[in-house]
């Protein structure tokens, strides 16, 4: 709701959109959510902090999240997504070369080829994510090569619905040939 009233320029809606939103995010965080889970509300509010220049907000956010962020591959996009945030916030603080550098780990951390193959779309589609916010947020030096590189893995990653059916580890092999001769 908050981004339509912003688009309305309904600002003085958009802002009791966002703080509706923070609220009832705050209200999912006192349950009992896996921490992954607690990441993303965390992430989410971080977010709506940003959006709204609350950047000292947003990092507090970032922080928590990143606390709560499980180790391991599977959340290496997650731990991506909240560092493009801290980034964002960083830049708007003024703090360019922090949000530059902060850029360069993301993408880095985007490209580990410890994320597993479920997972490699989503982050491709992160560069290009990161590339957008960097640029929106004067810390974009490299977000043409960004987004280049980003769309360079989805189409690596075989985006056709054709494709990724065949690819399906379900599917036993002359299940994918009757595929290959279609």
């Amino acid at each position: 709701m908050e981004k339509i009233y912003r688009i309305r320029e309904s600002v003085e809606q958009a802002h009791r959109a966002a703080n509706l939103a923070v609220a009832a995010f705050e209200k999912v965080r006192t349950g009992n959510l896996v921490l992954a889970s607690a990441a993303d509300v965390a992430s989410a509010i971080a977010a709506l902090h940003a959006d709204w220049r609350r950047y000292e907000l947003g990092l507090q956010e970032v922080q928590l999240a990143l606390a709560l962020v499980p180790d391991g591959p599977k959340y290496v996009v997650q731990k991506a997504n909240l560092l493009r945030v801290k980034m964002r916030c960083k830049a708007g603080l003024g703090n360019l070369p922090e949000a530059k550098a902060l850029t360069s780990e993301t993408a880095n951390l985007l490209r580990s080829p410890e994320i597993p193959r479920e997972e490699r779309n989503r982050a491709g589609s992160a560069i290009g994510t990161l590339a957008a916010t960097a640029w929106l947020a004067g810390a974009g030096d490299a977000s043409a090569e960004l987004l280049r590189e980003s769309i360079q893995k989805i189409e690596k990653q075989g985006s056709s619905p054709r494709d990724r059916i065949a690819n399906h580890p379900c599917l036993d092999p002359s299940e994918r040939r009757q595929l290959d001769r279609r």
